[in-house]
């Protein structure tokens, strides 16, 4: 810093001296001596790329987002055709909570230039549809469960998702086999942005057969990012059976931090009989870009079971844990694997792979 300002007597000028001290000064935290540097520099030279960067940083750092989100403004004004600064503000934006925001400036990165791996996460719904480079994407599943030779399940999905600014919208139709009877149904699951920070997800799905899955089974939840990589969600849902009905009411707190993120959930599950509630943990970590992760989870409580043939829906005592992958081979395939243990006291343990 004494170096800096010996240069600056000598050349009073300087707007490159100027911005190497405001510099300087961020680094060592000094927070107000480098806005003010950094000011003067704009007020010199307001075409200064480098400055508006720097100041944003500083902004940043000293927790004045509005401030920040101002000063990367500028500096895309400037540099409209690089990635580097959609990309400030968008991380910008993201601890903010303002993922709607957030995925536009990673796909104008995207646009630019930036890497995959570049892109940083913002969220477990958000993740797919700021990488996507084209606005569908289609799935194809595949899952066994084992129980015994009865009672195994087997299931086949085709889906289609259209991504668009504001909303995605699947339809998805299944096969599936268990207790030696095929039944198939059809999803339908959208997720709409109600603002730019929070969004809603609908499901509904119906089963022409239902020996024992649900005739109708739907679900709202509602998602509110707070604080600095918080989220809130809460959720409900119906299954109807031919002989039981369950309402399953969802509590979830959500965690981003860096390659991280975690889920809490509490659901309170009620039938026709009974009650209980059960909790779920889970936590991921994105590998090399947003898209690929790996993810652990475990659940303890009372869930919603196939307790038989003819009583599909009960509540029964349950642990599970499970293992979930997901890589992408280039910018459009990829796979999605995991394996799950559930043990419901009493009964079967169900064992089972999932991919597609």
């Amino acid at each position: 810093i004494q170096v800096f300002n010996r240069l600056i007597e000598d050349f009073p000028g300087s707007v490159d001296i100027l911005l190497m001290l405001g510099r300087a000064h961020a680094w060592n935290e000094n927070f107000s001596l480098a806005q003010g540097d950094l000011k003067t520099v704009l007020e010199r030279n307001p075409e200064y790329p480098d400055a508006w960067q720097m100041l944003g940083n500083v902004y940043r750092w000293s927790y004045q987002a509005d401030s920040a989100a101002y000063a990367y403004t500028n500096w895309i004004k400037l540099q409209p055709d690089r990635s580097e600064p959609y990309l400030h503000r968008g991380r910008l934006y993201r601890n903010q909570g303002q993922y709607q925001l957030a995925k536009k400036d990673f796909r104008a990165a995207r646009e630019m230039g930036a890497k995959p791996e570049d892109i940083p996460v913002i969220g477990a719904y958000y993740t797919s549809r700021v990488n996507a480079d084209s606005s569908w994407i289609s799935r194809l599943g595949y899952r066994r469960t084992l129980l015994s030779e009865w009672a195994n399940w087997t299931r086949y999905n085709a889906s289609i998702e259209k991504t668009m600014e504001s909303a995605s919208l699947t339809l998805e139709a299944f096969r599936t086999k268990h207790f030696n009877t095929w039944n198939t149904g059809l999803v339908l699951d959208t997720h709409l942005d109600l603002d730019y920070r929070r969004y809603l997800n609908l499901r509904y799905q119906v089963s022409p057969e239902h020996d024992f899955l649900p005739r109708h089974d739907m679900l709202i939840e509602g998602y509110q990012p707070f604080g600095s990589g918080w989220e809130g969600s809460l959720g409900f849902r119906r299954m109807n059976f031919d002989n039981n009905d369950v309402d399953i009411v969802k509590l979830g707190l959500d965690r981003y931090w860096g390659d991280w993120y975690g889920r809490y959930v509490i659901r309170d599950i009620t039938n026709n009989t009974s009650n209980g509630l059960f909790n779920s943990l889970s936590l991921r970590r994105y590998l090399n870009g947003s898209e690929n992760f790996v993810e652990l989870r475990g659940g303890l409580g009372e869930e919603v079971v196939e307790v038989s043939r003819s009583n599909p829906a009960g509540t029964i005592d349950t642990k599970s844990f499970g293992v979930r992958f997901q890589f992408y081979l280039d910018e459009t395939n990829g796979f999605d694997l995991s394996v799950n243990y559930v043990g419901p006291d009493g009964q079967a343990i169900r064992r089972s792979a999932t991919i597609q």
